[in-house]
């Protein structure tokens, strides 16, 4: 897991997370930014969690761009 900055983690901070939901392996999964049109693996993208949650909250929001 790398820090993309003070606030963000790439998309490999999720990992764990996405194969419990899916059941495989999710950071190789390209998606398509619907703004811009960046298409990047789930790893390269940017995940943020927001300040004011609770350590036991796993609310996250994720970022192509």
């Amino acid at each position: 897991m790398k820090a993309v900055d003070d606030y963000a983690f790439d998309g490999n901070a999720i990992g764990g997370l996405l194969i419990e939901l899916f059941g495989t392996e999710m950071t190789t999964a390209t998606g398509t930014c619907g703004s811009c049109g960046a298409v990047s693996q789930v790893a390269e993208l940017a995940v943020y969690r927001p300040a004011s949650s609770a350590p036991s909250c796993a609310a996250v929001r994720v970022t192509p761009c």
